[in-house]
């Protein structure tokens, strides 16, 4: 009986040895480098081709492409994302990226001036795996007092190449209150 039990003793040690170190491995990984975003405007904005914008019109200004991109370091990390958002402004094009949280979930957005015109991009993700998420561009001509506001939401599982719902020149205070209208969802933590 002595020996049945050895074995049974050695593959408990070296499961508890297991644990620890996986454990250990996955502590590390979480507290590595600075993951934590908060929910203010911490996004960033540039030109990316300097160009004559034109009007602020709903014909003249569209949101050409959106990515999320993962900001964890590895598969252990919290789940940190940033919404990508390439901007044609007339001639002009505009690269802006937004960093919504999502436990708790929040909004993110950014604020450039370019001339007299006026951008606020921003973003918000509905699901941890930023899998459904909202983006919202406004944009304000201070010379005229011409504005602009265009809302997209996405579901990646219904389709990665083109928005579920699109709203152009809508009166959206915030994207997060344009997530739940396009998705008829509200979202957690607010």
């Amino acid at each position: 009986m002595k020996t049945l039990n050895q074995p049974i003793r050695t593959a408990l040690k070296m499961t508890a040895v297991y644990a620890f170190a996986l454990s250990t491995a996955v502590a590390c990984g979480k507290f590595k480098g600075n993951t934590v975003i908060k929910a203010t405007a911490n996004g960033t904005g540039t030109v990316v081709r300097e160009g004559t914008p034109g009007p602020v019109t709903n014909t003249n200004i569209t949101i050409d492409r959106v990515q999320t991109v993962f900001l964890g370091e590895d598969e252990f990390s919290p789940f940190a994302w940033s919404l990508k958002m390439d901007v044609t402004h007339g001639g002009r094009a505009l690269v802006f990226e937004t960093y919504p949280s999502v436990n708790p979930f929040n909004e993110d957005g950014v604020q450039k001036n370019f001339g007299s015109i006026n951008y606020v991009a921003k973003g918000v993700c509905g699901v941890e795996s930023c899998s459904k998420f909202a983006v919202m561009l406004n944009v304000t001509d201070s010379s005229n007092g011409a504005s602009h506001q265009r809302v997209q939401y996405w579901d990646l599982l219904l389709s990665n190449v083109a928005p579920q719902k699109t709203y152009t020149d809508s009166d959206f205070t915030s994207v997060t209150e344009a997530y739940e209208a396009a998705s008829g969802q509200q979202l957690p933590n607010n």
